[in-house]
């Protein structure tokens, strides 16, 4: 029934079209979460989930909103530091944190500045539209203001 949330596994089509403009992340899924705020109408829209489900969230439903959204990378820091990569928390595929020019960066290009805190989750085509699907929160990426600060990678948290 929530088969639409299963291709928001990291892929998605900027990866062929842009090879630096983005950099790689594997992720973990995150214990614990609960979910606050579900937009039921944008999720039909996006055909997240069927046209006639109920303003319910159910048990299922909050599974794999979880299950999908509820990332935390492994950046540079973390494996450095020896993080465990076969645990089962550790997702197969990587997502990826794209390349953008921030003002507040020194270098004014944009080869070190972007998705400080936020990860790609993929993309959705419907047959209206296309969405691209991000997480925001999910750790310190080397293309934040603090690691360019830093001089390299910076702990999450």
């Amino acid at each position: 029934m929530y088969g639409g949330f299963k291709t928001l596994d990291g892929r998605h089509p900027w990866r062929e079209v842009c090879a630096d403009g983005y950099v790689d992340y594997r992720a973990r899924k995150r214990a614990g979460g609960k979910v606050a705020y579900f937009n039921f109408d944008l999720a039909r829209e996006m055909e997240l989930i069927p046209a006639n489900h109920s303003r319910r969230m159910t048990r299922e439903l909050e599974r794999v909103i979880l299950d999908t959204f509820a990332l935390q990378i492994i950046n540079e820091y973390d494996i450095a530091n020896g993080l465990d990569l076969s645990d089962e928390s550790v997702l197969p595929n990587t997502f990826m944190a794209t390349r953008y020019l921030q003002a507040q960066h020194k270098d004014k290009r944009g080869l070190n500045s972007g998705d400080g805190r936020a990860i790609w989750n993929g993309s959705i085509k419907t047959r209206r539209m296309t969405w691209d699907i991000s997480s925001r929160g999910t750790g310190a990426t080397i293309l934040s203001p603090g690691a360019q600060i830093a001089k390299g990678p910076v702990k999450t948290g």
